[in-house]
């Protein structure tokens, strides 16, 4: 449970909050994201930065290398180093933010909550755990004559440590805090609370923190982040379907290394494309299903995804892929041809896929999955026990499609299916070498190959085994 959603006997409506302030003789202590301002504004702020990528990626590296705890520092002062990053390496973004924030603010603005600042008469304070450069010209937007902005200095990590009690009693004096009224969406906010004469925790209806870099757009991030949320859907992209694209054309290659980063570029271009199809089928599902399979975070709609920018990623991508997967030997036109055909047809089925009904579905999913499964072939050589590999995995899915679509409760050993596609692979691979020679079975490619389907039957195989029984004993 979060301080937000904690129940607590400072709980007041916007009703009775407006109310009881309209009464209130003494300073007025407003907490400013979320309750005088609606959104966040270091979030607002750390979005407005322009190129957005560029910032996504340097804020994105602060949070995983976390210089403050190198200083000894909490957590707490994590806003404040993904604000100094883009302070010291985008300076630009400070002017910025300081023309939007005129607009921005009015536009986001409590009105209520203002009025009744406005009529109050009193000695108003903003007090807040954002940065004194980000929230003051957001504040000056509001149009509050006589408003002291009591907030954090970013170049000070010692300002969140402290807490926004002890600053703002610096500013309004204890005394007078003791007979304020303080206005706050968080008990994190709650010993300043205490410390006030009219404590008043509101959460405000149509307060929304928004999604830092929201409009940002980078591959995956649909994936991660509405459609399948968290990384494992990702990772089982890595160890699946690029991990075979990889094993089936590495060892025949004529310089490993290069086809290796080729096919990791092919692969971004391909999956850019590919999962504007999940976000096709996700809008198609709320829009004519009756009880369409969508996630919360799709109803919350914090990602935005825009139609072009994942077009121009695979463009990109492709033709770079395309030239570094031929090298030492350069590329035709036909190849670039011939991928830019892969990937419009497969976004072409993708969208034809989502506008069907569900049974019909089932004929078109295979030619989904051998798309993404086998796309890589139309650039980079390989060898036939590739392509069984390739006819297995596709087969595998389809049955698992169609059986999740037509049996009811699913699949009833799905856990075995890396089981089933390993027995089909060693069986199939017999049969293959019986005809192409035994030399078949001893290739880097198959070796290969047999050790990334033990892998995937790691977890099922032993339990397999283990279950396996004569039944005439």
């Amino acid at each position: 449970m979060t301080p937000s959603d904690e129940q607590s006997p400072y709980d007041a409506t916007p009703t009775q909050a407006l109310t009881t302030l309209a009464a209130h003789d003494g300073p007025i202590v407003v907490d400013l994201d979320e309750t005088l301002y609606l959104r966040n504004s270091t979030s607002d702020f750390l979005s407005s930065a322009r190129p957005a990528l560029l910032a996504f990626v340097l804020v994105k590296l602060v949070e995983i290398v976390k210089p403050w705890r190198l200083f000894g520092r909490s957590d707490a002062a994590r806003d404040a180093w993904r604000v100094r990053v883009l302070l010291v390496c985008m300076p630009w973004t400070i002017a910025r933010w300081r023309r939007q924030a005129v607009n921005v603010g009015k536009y986001s603005l409590n009105e209520p909550l203002a009025d009744r600042i406005r009529e109050s008469g009193q000695s108003v304070y903003v007090s807040t755990l954002g940065f004194q450069p980000i929230v003051e010209p957001l504040v000056q937007g509001f149009g509050l004559n006589g408003v002291t902005v009591v907030a954090m200095d970013p170049w000070r990590s010692g300002d969140r440590e402290r807490g926004k009690l002890a600053l703002t009693a610096d500013a309004v004096g204890e005394q007078d805090l003791a007979r304020s009224a303080v206005v706050t969406d968080s008990l994190a906010d709650r010993e300043l609370l205490d410390a006030s004469a009219v404590p008043l925790r509101v959460v405000w209806p149509d307060a929304s923190p928004g999604e830092t870099f929201g409009r940002v757009y980078y591959p995956g991030r649909y994936l991660t982040q509405v459609k399948r949320p968290g990384g494992r859907y990702v990772r089982k992209i890595l160890k699946e379907d690029i991990a075979l694209w990889i094993l089936c054309t590495v060892w025949v290659a004529e310089n490993p290394f290069t086809d290796t980063i080729g096919l990791l570029l092919l692969a971004l271009s391909f999956w850019a494309v590919y999962e504007t199809g999940y976000v096709d089928n996700d809008l198609i599902a709320h829009k004519h299903e009756e009880d369409p399979a969508l996630t919360d975070e799709f109803r919350r709609r914090k990602v935005t995804f825009p139609a072009w920018v994942p077009l121009v990623w695979a463009a990109a991508a492709g033709a770079v892929g395309v030239v570094v997967a031929r090298l030492p030997s350069s590329p035709s036109l036909l190849d670039f041809l011939l991928w830019a055909l892969v990937i419009w047809v497969s976004l072409g089925v993708f969208r034809v896929y989502n506008r069907l009904d569900k049974g019909t579905r089932i004929l078109l999913f295979p030619v989904l999955q051998l798309l993404r499964t086998a796309a890589f072939v139309v650039i980079v050589p390989t060898v036939p026990i590739a392509i069984l590999a390739i006819a297995l995995h596709v087969m595998v899915r389809w049955v698992s499609y169609y059986v999740y679509r037509t049996v009811p409760g699913g699949w009833p050993g799905g856990a075995e299916l890396p089981v089933v596609r390993l027995v089909a692979f060693v069986s199939l691979g017999l049969l293959l070498a019986s005809q192409l020679g035994w030399s078949v079975l001893w290739s880097a490619t198959t070796l290969s190959l047999l050790a990334w389907h033990l892998f995937l039957a790691r977890r099922e195989l032993p339990a397999a085994i283990a279950n396996a029984h004569r039944i005439d004993r």
